[in-house]
């Protein structure tokens, strides 16, 4: 009986233990099983917030791009505005500039027209003849705008090298008329003629000026040709060199203002007949220009700008040396002119004085240097 007690005792503290056990396993196994499940959380989150920082800088960087393009957007912007600014004020200067060559040119225009009334007066108080043609040819001396009509002949040069010379034996031929300087009349002329460019290109370049009468570009120039200067032009200095109006007399004039090739190639394409003696130095006085006051370096510079230009149009240019102004090479000329005459001599002008003090010619002045015979016939020989 005691002994089925302790028996009975025993076991039930074995089942306890072993329950207990039980009870400490399971206790175990969910005590890691939470500390698993926790470990397996923090490290969730830890990726969430790594992902999250990512995302984040992420973010920021494309935010630091969208800013760092809109501020060079803004940088453009600006920069776009002040060109744009800075040209429309290059412009407004341009146009003001322009204006200025307009008006200038208008004054000049006006003054040539005040002179031109006055040498008509003083030449109806010289020339009985010419006052007395009747009023469609007084003035005029029946000129009319076709530019190949006449003959011309220009003497251009560089200055001290013999003009006046050239100019007075040419004058001594007959049939030639040639007047002297005139102050660079012809770049006059060519001011015009870009201001009635400008003029046409307004037109073109803004066509609603052309039927606004209240824009400050009205006109209906747009058909404005180059001719019309040129006839202008032709027409004053026909005007202006010599009373002889016959169809085979030679016009022109000397100068020595016209160095440049543009200036040369507005009157060779003016000036379609005309024919160019080029007269300049093959050596260029130091001294003697100094004393002019006068650079000897622009001299030469102009010398062989003349020199190019007469040889780049050799079949309507004569080139004559200061050093070889002598019998021959004069009666090459008048023959490359057409003109059946022989130099007898050289009657030169300012040989003992300089340009500006008193005139000088070689020889009697009533006794012609020319011999001549046969017909003249001012048509272009070949140049010797």
């Amino acid at each position: 009986m005691y002994f089925s007690q302790r028996m009975g005792s025993r076991s039930q503290r074995g089942g306890m233990q072993f329950l207990s056990l039980v009870v400490m396993c399971a206790a175990t196994a969910g005590y890691f099983l939470v500390g698993y499940w926790v470990y397996l959380m923090r490290n969730e989150m830890h990726e969430s917030l790594q992902m999250r920082d990512i995302k984040l800088q992420e973010a920021a960087a494309r935010e630091a791009k969208l800013v760092e393009e809109l501020s060079a957007t803004r940088r453009e912007a600006v920069e776009m505005r002040d060109r744009k600014i800075q040209t429309a004020a290059q412009d407004l200067s341009n146009m003001a500039s322009e204006r200025g060559r307009l008006e200038q040119a208008s004054e000049r225009m006006l003054r040539i027209t005040e002179e031109l009334e006055g040498v008509r007066q003083r030449r109806a108080e010289h020339d009985p003849v010419w006052a007395a043609q009747t009023p469609e040819r007084k003035g005029t001396c029946g000129f009319q705008c076709n530019l190949h009509a006449h003959k011309w002949l220009f003497i251009v040069g560089a200055g001290r090298s013999g003009s006046t010379t050239a100019l007075s034996m040419l004058n001594r031929l007959p049939k030639i008329q040639l007047d002297g300087e005139h102050n660079g009349i012809v770049n006059n002329f060519l001011t015009l003629a870009d201001a009635m460019v400008y003029t046409r290109n307004q037109g073109i370049e803004q066509p609603q000026h052309l039927h606004n009468r209240g824009a400050s570009w009205f006109h209906t120039a747009v058909n404005v040709a180059p001719t019309e200067v040129y006839c202008l032009m032709q027409h004053w200095f026909f005007l202006h060199t010599g009373s002889d109006c016959s169809d085979d007399t030679i016009h022109g004039f000397k100068e020595i203002r016209y160095t440049t090739r543009r200036t040369l190639d507005f009157m060779r394409d003016a000036f379609p007949t005309a024919r160019f003696v080029v007269n300049v130095r093959k050596q260029v006085p130091t001294k003697e220009y100094q004393e002019m006051n006068r650079a000897a370096d622009f001299t030469k510079n102009v010398t062989g700008t003349l020199q190019e230009w007469a040889r780049q149009n050799s079949d309507r240019s004569f080139e004559l040396y200061l050093e070889e102004f002598n019998t021959d090479r004069f009666t090459q000329l008048a023959n490359w002119l057409g003109i059946p005459c022989k130099a007898q001599f050289v009657q030169h002008a300012h040989k003992r004085g300089a340009a500006g003090g008193p005139f000088t010619i070689d020889n009697d002045p009533t006794t012609s240097p020319w011999l001549c015979t046969g017909n003249v016939t001012t048509s272009p020989a070949e140049i010797p």
